[in-house]
């Protein structure tokens, strides 16, 4: 079994989950140490422990690896290498920092995308995670020059430095060196940016990739073989990404997902360890062993294009207005929504249904047809309603099709 872990630290505002605070990682070790044999990505098997971590902070450094060494544990480190050295947060975290963190924060936050804007309600913390989803989502598939630009107009907003905070910080090269020497543990890569290559063309994956590695081999003055994919679900990487790994002389990646896929070797399942300490890691794990586990109002914006970020049940405008509504996808999201509507007493307002799929094109869901995104501009609807694992695109795609009145619905 394979376990990953991103940080070791006592977090504030830790809406991702990422940490484990020291003394329960230690605990941890500890409990496993005695029960389990211990080893490295290269010797991993079903009935041993190999512990690996994303990212590459550096509270590894200071925090985890003394533990590890002093206790002859091997661990795995996939580091991203955009941040390597820097005083600024990796965006993941920033995003964190300048929506969450400060008391100056306007009562709207205006976000200016390529192809739409959006003003973010920010008065009150559901209003705030509401925007740190959709930013969130926005900014793991978005190009660099994007992301950056995103980035900047939260810290004008949240009016801060680029410069984040101590607990954040990255591995320097030297630090990454050390590591590298030390036969306990292996680096691994986990590209530049830290966004999701499935969202990508072939092109920019292979660059997000390649870099990466060479700059790792660069510090460390050794051949890379392991690959981490960010995020790490069956949609944040593709059958290209894998190709790329394999021509850029990867031996092995990892998800996070907790089953294997369809390429054994590249797509190698993790288990994500929470932040438990005695009487409840047991416990976690023990079932997870068993397998008793699973899986082992806005206001109106200047382009009037996206209508609405959040959930159902506060979107007033789609619940309380009356007019066409087209539903984007005509798989498992698209019926699910239809069935929600439903019971908010709008399914006869649905008109129809758009997907990309022409497989799925000419026929019908509930007697309403299915239609090419390209015709949506022939329904003329008022309202057009996203709940998809590919939201920016989606929403990208709409707006050049002409969709307009568009709402994009959180879970």
């Amino acid at each position: 079994m394979i376990l990953l872990y991103h940080k070791i630290a006592r977090l504030q505002n830790d809406y991702n989950s990422l940490g484990v605070i020291p003394d329960n990682f230690r605990y941890q070790m500890e409990y496993l140490k005695k029960r389990y044999e211990m080893v490295s990505l290269e010797h991993a098997r079903e009935d041993t422990i190999a512990v690996t971590f994303d990212d590459g902070f550096r509270d590894f450094y200071t925090e985890a690896y003394p533990y590890l060494s002093e206790n002859n544990i091997p661990a795995a480190i996939f580091i991203t290498t955009g941040r390597i050295g820097s005083k600024e947060e990796l965006w993941t975290s920033e995003l964190l920092r300048t929506i969450f963190t400060g008391n100056d924060h306007n009562a709207y936050f205006h976000l200016t995308m390529p192809l739409f804007s959006y003003d973010f309600p920010a008065q009150s913390l559901d209003d705030k995670i509401i925007m740190y989803r959709a930013i969130r989502r926005l900014c793991m598939k978005s190009e660099e020059g994007v992301l950056q630009s995103i980035l900047l107009q939260l810290r004008e907003w949240a009016k801060m430095e680029s410069a984040g905070r101590e607990e954040y910080s990255f591995l320097s090269e030297q630090e990454i060196r050390i590591l590298a020497k030390d036969p306990l543990m292996t680096i691994g890569a986990h590209t530049c940016s830290h966004i999701s290559l499935g969202a990508f063309t072939e092109e920019y994956q292979e660059k997000e990739i390649i870099q990466s590695k060479a700059e790792l081999e660069r510090i460390t003055g050794r051949e890379l073989r392991y690959f981490s994919y960010p995020f790490g679900r069956q949609y944040d990487y593709g059958k290209e990404t894998i190709d790329i790994l394999k021509r850029s002389g990867f031996d092995k990646a990892y998800t996070t997902l907790t089953y294997e896929g369809r390429e054994p070797m590249y797509e190698i399942p993790r288990v994500t360890v929470p932040n438990l300490g005695q009487g409840e890691f047991e416990s976690w794990f023990e079932q997870l062993v068993q397998g008793e586990r699973e899986a082992c109002g806005p206001r109106q914006k200047q382009s009037e294009l996206v209508e609405y970020i959040g959930m159902l049940k506060d979107d007033k405008i789609l619940l309380r207005e009356s007019g066409k509504i087209v539903i984007f996808g005509a798989g498992v999201r698209g019926k699910k929504l239809y069935r929600e509507l439903t019971a908010y007493g709008k399914e006869k307002e649905v008109v129809c249904f758009v997907d990309n799929d022409i497989t799925k094109q000419g026929g019908c869901i509930e007697e309403k047809p299915i239609i090419s995104v390209e015709h949506i501009q022939e329904i003329n609807p008022k309202m057009v309603v996203v709940n998809s694992i590919w939201e920016k695109e989606a929403i990208e795609q709409l707006i050049r099709c002409g969709g307009r009145g568009i709402h994009w619905l959180i879970n």
